[in-house]
């Protein structure tokens, strides 16, 4: 690490607030002066639309901060309560496509190195018209519980997601990280059309994906159910 790294990442470092004294630091280690800490790593990917930033590998108990090396500026901030969290931004923060983010956690006087632009997770410009709104892959639809699931991939992260059949909505989901989980109102018919679009705030809607609804042979939990087949792109 030469010289003016070395200040850069001190001078980020510097600017995380002090510890919380809410939460008890751990114990120390025998026969070591200090618990070594790793950094966590934020999960991606993430556009300027986001509100939370996923991070994994934390220490429950931590203090975790998401830095962005661009500014060097900390992004959004929290106590750990396990080590896949999400964290909200800090008030009037909002991502620009100039950020890269890393992270790091603190417990009581110890704080884990912050990581190089190598580690980092760089934020993606969010669609500024339609026509750079693409078509979401659906991949694949379940039965849980007395309720029916669709699980969505290609979308943009921090867009809102949208099902509908039979004329009217029937579920939406925010993308974190590319995918949407989303929940049917009601259950689809035997050879229903179902349509899926992603949503850009301020922007408008996207295309539409669709397919359609295919009842299976065999019973999940004692009832008939309804595979999704034949994605097709409009």
């Amino acid at each position: 690490m030469t010289t003016k790294e070395t200040y850069k990442k001190t001078q980020i470092l510097s600017t995380i607030p002090p510890y919380s004294r809410s939460a008890e630091p751990l114990e120390p280690i025998p026969g070591n002066s200090k618990i070594s800490l790793a950094a966590p790593k934020v999960f991606g990917p993430i556009s300027t639309l986001v509100t939370t930033i996923r991070v994994q590998g934390q220490s429950p108990g931590a203090e975790v901060f998401v830095i962005s090396l661009a500014d060097q500026q900390v992004k959004a901030n929290g106590m750990a309560s396990r080590g896949d969290q999400r964290f909200v931004l800090l008030p009037g923060i909002v991502l620009n496509c100039r950020d890269c983010l890393v992270a790091t956690q603190r417990i009581g006087m110890d704080a884990s190195d912050l990581p190089s632009e190598y580690h980092s997770v760089f934020v993606h410009q969010a669609p500024l018209s339609v026509s750079e709104i693409g078509h979401v892959k659906i991949e694949s639809c379940y039965f849980f519980n007395g309720d029916y699931h669709l699980w969505v991939s290609d979308c943009i992260p921090g867009a809102l997601v949208e099902v509908f059949f039979d004329g009217k909505s029937q579920g939406r989901s925010l993308s974190e990280e590319g995918i949407a989980r989303l929940t049917f109102s009601d259950k689809p018919q035997r050879a229903a059309q179902v349509y899926v679009q992603q949503i850009v705030k301020g922007i408008g809607a996207g295309p539409l994906s669709s397919i359609t609804t295919k009842p299976m042979l065999s019973t999940f939990f004692g009832q008939r159910d309804i595979h999704l087949q034949g994605l097709i792109a409009n």
